[in-house]
């Protein structure tokens, strides 16, 4: 007995010697061994036992012989727990057996196995140890097998916020749940969660340092990611990178080198440095050369390729070349009929039909499909492929009738073959539609692009980049026909998405931010065109070569906004920047930028130039200081009716418009961090928000929010948070108003009207989603945040005293101690109390009457000349400059502006912006410059 024992323990010992150095089959005969020797000396019922059979199905795992492994997991398992009931070493190999049915597609019984790894991990170990929050990240997988994402992400979430937590957590497994994550995200089409998620495991990944083989996979994942987001910059630097790690790792002429480097000459495709393209695939030819030969069908495959890039780089004799050198070799190769000399000609069509010739494009074409249609029968979307090219040719022409019937064939043909799922089915039926549309035939056309759009609703639902572009395509159609607001509401709705699903990294966001502007502006809504536009202009990255070209375009607009403005200097400046992209634009033949300049210069030349909004504000003044000043009074004083819902849209409008044009002078002569500058910001974002604009309000806050103090910045998340909370973006708007009561509570006071208004939209949100029970609250956190609104609640009902009840409460208090003690500062304070309730309800009128008893009360008790007395007056002041009772208002803050500048240590007036706004609009100048100064204006 001892003697078999010992033989078993040396075999063990070379069992995991030959594992742990990758040879994996050697170990799998060991691993037989031992199992042989338990059943020859009986002995296959202990822990033992059922140790080496897992180890044996861990080596069948290596080596993706997973019905084998699934065979050893499962005896051992049960050995398990027919030995030790449901202990740790049992749940082991349930979660090695799970993963391995997993493997072989048995979604079903992996999630079930997973589920109860978790139960027991949980029961013995406790939701802290670590091997539960990789219990919740196998769980995850398993269910992004099934294809539940929702429920994949809040398992993988939830491992993410236990791992933060324990500080013995693998960095490696860290990097796992990330990956993961990134992976869900990316199925689902959130490309910006997904790249995030990427860009952290690949962050660290690097930091360990030892692990290449892995970086060079996640690097190759995310470039993918990317390219689909397209963030080309981005998928071909990590593309690059991957490429340096495998060359260091494995010969240059192994193919999956290869592989890499054609993905690579594929981006720069996309990005238009078609030479770059040329110089990796002219290595990749001398590399399948060496391998190959030149006789191979794949040595052909890579001159052709070369011949796209000279095609792109409209060098198209030498493409020519290069493509009809491709056709003979793949004829030497594989024959005249078969599929890839069918592509060839296909390929060489292209070039012909770039080139306008398009009786020689059909004429490969034709060929082409004859091949196909002999070799598939004519049953085939290959086939479906050519008559789609050759619909292509007739578009070009112009003969719309022709290219109708090959695109209606090629779609009946994909119908057939139920491919009405496919990306290409899709294309089918948008260039079908807009054939329909040249052809003068509308109806028929908005048909099969309302299709387009249905066919990926129900593939990927209403927030997904493929749902998006569907909209974008029936949006831009619409535009052509002219139907600017229908095509306005598509564009929205497909920016919308793309700002979620992609990010503000993603250049497609701003190509679509860049053409609704251009909507906008045929709409003649300029300053709707403005506001996306220049945030367009502001992307760094659209100044890459294959970006340019918008850049051009959301330049030469903004140009045409200016115009409309009467500002002729900036227009000319921004056009003059048009021109010094566009020639960085390799351009043939009419492009939409000629045509746009053309129209600009035509209108520009011939414009009879007004003075501007701004010019007749600065009509009276020198300096810049005084420049700018009566701009932002007159928003101001436009604004002042910001609270009244009588405000007419035109006045809003007018209001807009009139601190567009303050913040636009503002930040060229002082820079966007400018105080005034900010306040502009914020006040535009106060006027769209009252319009019910809400992505424009949130444009401007958050400009605000980026370059104001701090005081400014909780303002901000306030404002930014109540709107994510009225348009659902719950995980924003949690993270806007935290940032704001974090402030508040660091800095502020939290016996303040603003700190109570954050507590309740706290709770409110609080609310909404422990109904819904998204992910991202965990359950102790849950705990955490009803024991503090339970405690805000309390707070609130102490603080924020605002219904008829309260004042009413207040009110018998202040006659109590009127009776008892007489008129003193305590009853003022009484009086202030009830005032300000008042003003919580918006009744200006009562709270004026106990503002005035009170001021009368401080004016006795403490003089004319306190700091208590000033501040009501300031207070009065600013309620009369609400009501719009300017000679009152002026009164009372000028009374308080005394006081203030009086005081050597403590000047409290912070109103000075609504008395300026009264001399302004009152014309009394002089008061305004002694008050801009610090004067006296007494």
């Amino acid at each position: 007995m001892a003697f078999y024992i010992g033989e078993i323990l040396k075999l063990r010992g070379e069992f995991l010697e030959a594992h742990q150095k990758g040879d994996y089959l050697e170990s799998i005969v060991l691993g037989k061994k031992i199992i042989e020797l338990y059943k020859n000396n009986d002995d296959c019922d202990s822990m033992e036992y059922a140790l080496d059979l897992h180890n044996l199905g861990i080596a069948y795992d290596d080596i993706c012989m997973y019905d084998k492994a699934i065979f050893y997991y499962r005896i051992s398992a049960e050995l398990k727990k027919k030995l030790s009931g449901e202990s740790i070493a049992y749940a082991d190999t349930l979660n090695n057996l799970a993963i391995a049915y997993s493997n072989i597609g048995q979604h079903e019984k992996a999630l079930k196995l997973q589920e109860k790894v978790l139960s027991i991990r949980d029961t013995l170990q406790g939701k802290s140890h670590t091997d539960y929050t990789i219990g919740l990240f196998n769980l995850g997988n398993a269910y992004e097998d099934m294809g539940d994402y929702a429920k994949s992400l809040e398992m993988h979430t939830k491992a993410l916020i236990k791992a933060n937590r324990q500080k013995d957590f693998s960095k490696a497994d860290y990097a796992d749940i990330l990956v993961s994550i990134g992976r869900v995200y990316e199925k689902i089409g959130n490309y910006h969660k997904s790249l995030d998620s990427y860009e952290k495991a690949i962050e660290i990944i690097r930091e360990l340092g030892d692990m290449e083989l892995y970086r060079m996979t996640l690097l190759l994942s995310a470039a993918a990611a990317a390219e689909k987001a397209e963030r080309l910059k981005d998928a071909k630097n990590w593309c690059k990178e991957a490429i340096e790690i495998r060359k260091k790792m494995m010969p240059v002429c192994h193919l999956d080198y290869i592989s890499n480097m054609n993905t690579l000459a594929a981006i720069y495709a996309k990005t238009k440095e078609y030479q770059n393209a040329k110089a990796v695939h002219e290595e990749v030819l001398e590399l399948s050369e060496k391998i190959l030969g030149k006789n191979h069908a794949y040595y052909a495959d890579i001159i052709n390729n070369i011949g796209v890039d000279y095609c792109g780089m409209k060098q198209y004799e030498e493409a020519l070349q290069f493509h009809r050198q491709a056709l003979q070799l793949k004829k030497a190769a594989v024959g005249k009929v078969h599929h890839q000399y069918a592509l060839s000609l296909i390929s060489l069509g292209t070039v012909f039909l770039r080139m306008e010739q398009y009786e020689n494009a059909l004429s490969c074409y034709r060929e082409a499909l004859e091949i196909r249609n002999t070799l598939y029968h004519g049953d085939h979307v290959a086939c479906a492929d050519v008559l789609m090219a050759m619909a292509n040719v007739y578009q070009k022409r112009k003969d719309y009738e022709s290219a109708i019937k090959y695109y209606s064939d090629a779609k009946l043909l994909r119908k057939r073959l139920d491919d009405t799922k496919s990306a290409v089915y899709i294309w089918n039926l948008q260039c079908l539609g807009k054939c329909y549309i040249y052809a003068n035939k509308r109806q028929e056309g908005i048909r099969y692009l309302q299709e387009a759009i249905e066919i990926q609703q129900n593939q990927y639902g209403t927030k997904h980049p493929d749902y998006a572009s569907a909209l974008r395509q029936l949006g831009a159609i619409y535009g052509t026909l002219g139907e600017y607001q229908k095509g306005i509401a598509l564009w929205k709705e497909a920016a919308s998405i793309e700002d979620e699903m992609l990010g503000e990294k993603s250049p497609r966001y701003w190509k679509t931010i860049i053409e609704l502007g251009y909507f906008h502006i045929q709409q003649k809504e300029f300053t709707k065109a403005m506001n996306l536009l220049l945030r367009a202009d502001s992307f760094s990255e659209m100044e890459e070569s294959w970006l340019i070209e918008y850049k051009a375009l959301c330049q030469l607009y903004l140009a045409k906004c200016y115009m409309e403005w009467d500002e002729k200097e900036t227009a000319w400046h921004y056009y003059q920047k048009a021109l010094k992209s566009q020639r960085k634009v390799e351009v043939t033949g009419d492009s939409k930028f000629d045509a746009e300049e053309k129209q600009f210069l035509a209108s520009y030349q011939s414009r009879k130039w007004q003075p501007s909004a701004i010019r007749i504000l600065r009509k009276n003044t020198m300096e810049l200081e005084k420049q700018i000043e009566p701009l932002k009074i007159v928003g101001i004083v436009t604004a002042g009716k910001n609270e009244t819902s009588s405000t007419s849209t035109d006045k809003i409008q007018n209001k807009i418009e009139l601190l567009q044009n303050a913040y636009t002078t503002l930040e060229k002569s002082r820079g966007a961090e400018d105080t005034e500058a900010v306040e502009a910001a914020l006040a535009l974002g106060d006027a769209y928000r009252e319009q019910n604009r809400c992505e424009d309000a949130l444009f401007w806050y958050q400009k605000a929010e980026k370059y104001g103090d701090e005081k400014i910045f909780a303002q901000c998340c306030l404002k930014e948070g109540t709107i994510y909370l009225q348009t659902g973006n719950y995980r924003k708007a949690l993270e806007k108003l935290t940032n704001a009561k974090r402030y508040i509570e660091e800095y502020d006071s939290i016996h303040t009207q603003e700190y109570i208004e954050i507590i309740t939209l706290l709770k409110e949100l609080y609310q909404v989603q422990a109904k819904q029970r998204t992910m991202f609250f965990d359950k102790k956190e849950d705990i955490l945040q009803h024991e503090e609104f339970t405690k805000a609640d309390k707070k609130k009902e102490l603080v924020q005293k605002t219904s008829d009840e309260n004042i009413e409460y207040y009110g018998k208090l202040a006659f109590s101690m009127e009776k008892e003690k007489g008129e003193t500062l305590e009853y003022a304070k009484i009086l202030l109390k009830i005032a300000e309730l008042y003003c919580n309800i918006k009744k200006y009128t009562e709270s004026l009457l106990f503002f005035e008893k009170a001021a009368d009360i401080y004016h006795r008790k403490k003089g004319e000349k306190s700091i208590a007395y000033g501040r009501i007056m300031e207070r009065i002041g600013e309620i009369y400059f609400l009501l719009e009772k300017w000679k009152k208002a002026q009164q009372y803050l000028e009374k308080a502006y005394g006081i203030s500048n009086s005081q050597q240590q403590k000047k409290f007036f912070s109103s000075k912006k609504k008395l300026a706004a009264i001399y302004w609009k009152t014309k009394q100048l002089n008061k305004l410059i002694s008050l801009k100064m610090g004067q006296n204006v007494e």
